[in-house]
């Protein structure tokens, strides 16, 4: 039984590591900064944005996995990623902040990458 659920979970990882790799919503999340900020260097900024402070948070995230457990880091990760969804899909709707909420959403995918680790 261990080791079927052991390729279970195997399995389950690679499948969440390809997934979040391929990052399908990229294509489309050029056009959409673009659209709320109406540059596409402020859109291309917002990637720079998440990547520098995944880079700025950056420490070993297996001491993150070692204290706690790695499910918790991939749970808590995964809701990092649904709030920063969210409030890039929140940025469209408020025309006069979407930029700096587009910019406090790219910081928390920067978070949550960081935590995936």
């Amino acid at each position: 039984m261990t080791a079927c659920r052991a390729r279970h979970n195997i399995l389950t990882l690679k499948f969440f590591s390809f997934i979040d790799a391929l990052y399908p919503m990229s294509i489309l999340a050029v056009v959409w900064f673009y659209q709320v900020t109406g540059s596409y260097t402020t859109a291309a900024m917002m990637f720079a944005i998440q990547t520098i402070s995944q880079a700025l948070l950056e420490i070993p995230t297996g001491v993150l996995s070692d204290k706690y457990s790695r499910i918790l880091n991939l749970r808590l990760s995964a809701f990092l990623w649904f709030i920063s969804y969210f409030f890039t899909a929140l940025s469209g709707s408020v025309s006069s902040y979407g930029t700096a909420i587009l910019i406090f959403a790219s910081v928390i995918g920067g978070l949550a990458g960081w935590i995936r680790g």
